[in-house]
């Protein structure tokens, strides 16, 4: 009799140990039965031996037409050499009618499990018998906001009046008649009035890029207003065949090139130009200014032989 009792006992541990030990997907609803906008939980379940290798399945927002409200985490459980995974779902939808959740597929190591189906039924929300029916009704025209239009209008003129009356306040009183102030100096007088500013600022002596811009400034004032080069929007290498076309001595030409191109390295490419340099070419131009004052006066004396 006590044989038998063990023999039992054994046969029934090797069976649970078998069952234990077979891996299964299980797939479940609490209910086969909700309504529209009402979730269900589906619970998605798995069980097998530790160690092996699985692919939990994964969705995206919906299962089979059921839209997933809410998903919580896998959860895990690794208890007598068996693993076993869970994971809880809200599912709903906005249609009536029948859902089936198809066999979900679980990859375990070489192998693939599959879930049994489930079924679940969206009905409509019924309406009570004794709750009274009533017509839709038509589109309802609303009266015009006479009065709130009128105000506004107001409001918009008074707004409109005040802007008018502040800008003509505010604008500055000017004269009907503008003068016009017109440098009726000669060209040449311009120059001799420019170097003679220059060397009183003395600006070399501080900032050589403000001597040049001004020296540069000076000369092509006069060449632009007395021998029609277009010098102040022109770069010194554009103006350079017209300036050696002159009539001038050579030295002059020279000189007036080598001026502006030592104004463009200290201006435009940060060179550095020495006092003495700068001195030297204001000392050329006003020695080119006693040039051209010298032909102007020959030529004036030739007129009037």
């Amino acid at each position: 009799m006590v044989k038998k009792i063990i023999i039992t006992l054994v046969f029934s541990c090797i069976s649970i140990i078998g069952i234990n030990a077979q891996p299964f997907i299980s797939a479940k609803l609490d209910t086969d039965q909700t309504l529209i906008g009402q979730p269900v939980q589906f619970v998605l379940s798995a069980e097998f031996k530790s160690g092996l290798k699985y692919i939990w399945p994964s969705f995206t927002d919906s299962i089979n037409g059921l839209e997933i409200w809410n998903a919580s985490d896998l959860s895990t459980k690794d208890e007598n050499g068996n693993l076993e995974l869970k994971q809880t779902f809200e599912l709903a939808s906005f249609d009536s009618g029948f859902y089936i959740i198809k066999p979900i597929p679980f990859i375990l190591n070489t192998d693939t499990l599959f879930s049994d189906p489930v079924l679940v039924q969206v009905n409509t929300v019924e309406l009570s018998q004794e709750q009274e029916m009533y017509d839709i009704k038509g589109v309802r025209t609303l009266p015009f906001p006479w009065l709130y239009a009128v105000l506004v209008g107001i409001g918009v003129i008074l707004l409109m009046a005040l802007i008018v009356y502040f800008i003509k306040k505010r604008k500055p009183k000017t004269s009907s008649i503008t003068s016009v102030i017109r440098d009726t100096r000669s060209p040449l007088q311009r120059l001799k009035d420019d170097l003679t500013q220059i060397r009183s600022a003395k600006s070399w002596e501080a900032n050589s890029k403000q001597f040049y811009s001004e020296l540069s400034e000076a000369v092509k004032t006069y060449l632009e207003l007395e021998e029609r080069i277009a010098a102040l929007e022109s770069t010194t290498q554009e103006i350079r065949p017209e300036i050696m076309a002159l009539s001038w001595k050579t030295q002059f030409k020279v000189e007036i090139i080598s001026m502006l191109e030592e104004g463009d390295m200290v201006k435009f490419a940060k060179a550095t130009s020495t006092v003495e340099a700068q001195t030297q070419h204001l000392l050329n131009m006003e020695t080119l200014l006693r040039f051209l004052k010298d032909e102007q006066q020959r030529k004036n004396e030739n007129k009037n032989v």
